[in-house]
């Protein structure tokens, strides 16, 4: 090993909330990580929890005759620390885990090797609500607060070997565990006699320049590895896992429900469509406990009063606040129609709607898409103005929302016949984006006048340049666009898909190519990468739908992209992949995929055997 100076910290959250599964039964209680569904960055998380552990003496260390102990009430478990390594309890399941090597590639120093570097076994030292081991070069350390237990490595020397090769840190786990991929090569299922216990999620790295390093875990046995490659990267390095929190599922899921069509998040409500063919369709609402996300049926079905089979309401939802919003494009021999549900002041229940909202024209299918903002929704309409293609524009009375027709309709100027202007839209304050996925594939973005909506033409076009066509899903947070080309040939791949970013220019939206494109460094021929996109802040989501995961064909993902802080950049590197803990074959994960802060919701209409559900990461 040489000298570089700066410490490098690599820092890996592992949350033991997410080591207990989600019993929910026989009298055992759901345990899950309280603020996993935070709209704040996990590693800002992490410190608010360290902070508080300091302050709380209830997360201090105990110091025992021989060596720590801790205990984490809020979650659950205890932790003891001895020169063994530690060792992680709670009834029924214990996990020992311990650094074994670190290096570069395969060339990796282990423990035993090179005892003044790398000692095998060390006395833990503690402080604080922290424990801390040292071995030469390396201290391994573990902090303990009301989010649970992080786990993390400060390394104050650089690896040698070729800087090409990815820093690996090794390290073993015993007990009554079993590790295995996830099939993303970015996550872990540990089990007990094959039942699921935990998930460490998918991996991000930053290094102290904020810029994204690729990285994964690899399960070797009973060892896993982390692997960061931080070639040109600045120290420090920070490493964490997004962790899968919760399933929702509906009370009375049908065959073929495609239950998770839909998706929408807006801060601790969740919306998620059910386009039933046999039956009108259904909105469901899932509100976040006291204690977090965990696994659950609905709070509440929100359906048309008019309902009819083959409406396929819930085809398309979106909330804002108290406010939901659903399509139902089939509806009224499909002109099609929105519908808008407003929170009652006792909270959500079972209910019909508040509002119908209705467009004009014929056959328009009004409701394929849907999007709102505070007392602005938005609808596209794809066969409507003879079939090139429209979106209604409807803005909330002063008394509230009541059954109304639109306040403005929106066209391109360049529209043509089949184009399917309305495909997907979205909006963000005054501003509203159109998809138009057919012909070259453009968004139009709308800028409301300061006369308020009217029927108008565009302020902009974004066009994907490289002959790739966008509009087949379109979102919209503050300055940024972001749309999906699910059908892009990426390489020699045909129909790996991909997203493009638009940032608005300083003097205002302009006719303008993307600023960035996002693929998957593992994407594969027809995993319809940005089938769905959602973006929030500085980060965006693009789900893949059809994406194989080991080897379940078309069980799907969602991948994560955060915004380096010099802005959005051309890259296949992503963040984070998500996927299901318990993903099967033809899930359809990612068909939806929504995002508010740094919590992601994706449905997957074709899983529990078609059935449909939605995850929460």
């Amino acid at each position: 090993m040489q000298k570089t100076g700066p410490a490098v910290w690599v820092c890996f959250a592992v949350l033991l909330a997410m080591l207990i599964a989600p019993t929910g039964g026989h009298g055992e209680r759901s345990v899950t990580t309280a603020n996993a569904s935070s709209l704040l960055p996990i590693q800002v998380e992490a410190g608010i929890s360290a902070a508080l552990g300091r302050a709380l003496g209830v997360y201090r260390v105990r110091e025992l005759a021989v060596g720590f102990e801790i205990e984490n009430f809020r979650q659950g478990f205890t932790a003891n620390f001895t020169s063994a390594g530690p060792e992680i309890l709670r009834p029924g399941h214990n996990l020992r885990l311990k650094l074994r090597g670190l290096g570069r590639g395969s060339q990796r120093t282990t423990e035993g090797q090179r005892a003044n570097h790398f000692p095998r076994n060390v006395a833990p030292v503690g402080r604080e609500n922290r424990v801390e081991y040292r071995r030469g070069p390396v201290s391994e350390w573990y902090v303990n607060g009301p989010l649970g237990l992080e786990q993390g490595f400060t390394l104050t020397e650089r690896p040698g070997g070729n800087a090409s090769e990815p820093l690996v840190l090794t390290i073993a786990m015993s007990g009554n565990l079993s590790a295995s991929m996830d099939g993303s090569g970015a996550g872990l299922i540990l089990s007990t006699a094959g039942e699921p216990v935990f998930r460490y999620g998918a991996l991000w790295a930053r290094d102290a320049s904020g810029k994204e390093l690729p990285s994964q875990m690899e399960v070797q046995g009973t060892e896993f590895l982390l692997k960061v490659r931080d070639a040109g990267a600045r120290y420090p390095i920070v490493i964490d896992p997004i962790v899968q929190v919760a399933k929702l599922t509906p009370s009375d899921g049908v065959h073929l429900g495609f239950f998770g069509v839909s998706v929408a998040i807006s801060g601790n409500t969740i919306a998620v469509g059910m386009a039933d063919t046999s039956l009108p369709g259904a909105v469901y609402i899932f509100e976040k406990a006291a204690t977090g996300w965990s696994n659950m049926t609905q709070t509440a079905k929100l359906v048309a009063s008019d309902g009819a089979a083959n409406d396929y309401l819930g085809y398309s939802v979106s909330i804002s606040g108290d406010t939901v919003v659903a399509g139902a494009p089939n509806s009224h021999g499909y002109l099609g129609a929105a519908y808008v549900f407003v929170k009652p002041a006792s909270g959500w229940a079972n209910g019909t709607e508040t509002a119908e909202l209705s467009g004009s024209g014929t056959y328009g299918l009004m409701g394929n898409s849907v999007g709102i903002s505070g007392s602005t929704i938005i609808a596209g309409a794809p066969n409507n103005n003879g079939t090139a293609g429209s979106a209604f524009v409807f803005v909330e009375p002063a008394s509230g929302w009541t059954n109304m027709t639109a306040d403005a309709q929106l066209f391109p100027s360049d529209g043509q016949a089949y184009e399917a202007f309305g495909t997907c839209v979205g909006i963000n304050g005054n501003t509203a984006v159109v998809g138009e996925p057919n012909g070259q594939g453009k968004v139009y973005v709308f800028v409301k006048p300061a006369t308020g909506w009217k029927k108008m033409t565009q302020t902009a076009r974004l066009i994907v340049s490289g002959g790739s066509a966008g509009g087949f899903s379109v979102a919209i947070s503050g300055n940024t666009v972001v749309t999906g080309s699910p059908s892009a040939t990426v390489g020699t791949n045909s129909e790996q898909g991909a997203a493009y970013v638009f940032v608005k220019p300083v003097n205002g939206w302009i006719d303008m190519n993307q600023t960035a494109t996002l693929t998957a460094s593992d994407g594969a021929a027809g995993d319809w990468f940005g089938y769905g996109v959602g973006i929030s802040g500085n980060r965006i989501v693009a789900g893949a739908p059809f994406a194989t995961i080991g080897s379940n064909t078309t069980q799907g993902a969602a991948y994560v992209y955060v915004r380096p802080t010099s802005g959005w950049q051309t890259t296949s590197h992503f963040n984070s992949k998500l996927i299901a803990s318990d993903g099967a074959k033809n899930d359809q994960l990612g068909w939806s995929v929504s995002i508010d802060g740094s919590t992601v919701v994706a449905g997957a209409p074709a899983s529990r055997l078609e059935k449909g559900s939605a995850d929460v990461f």
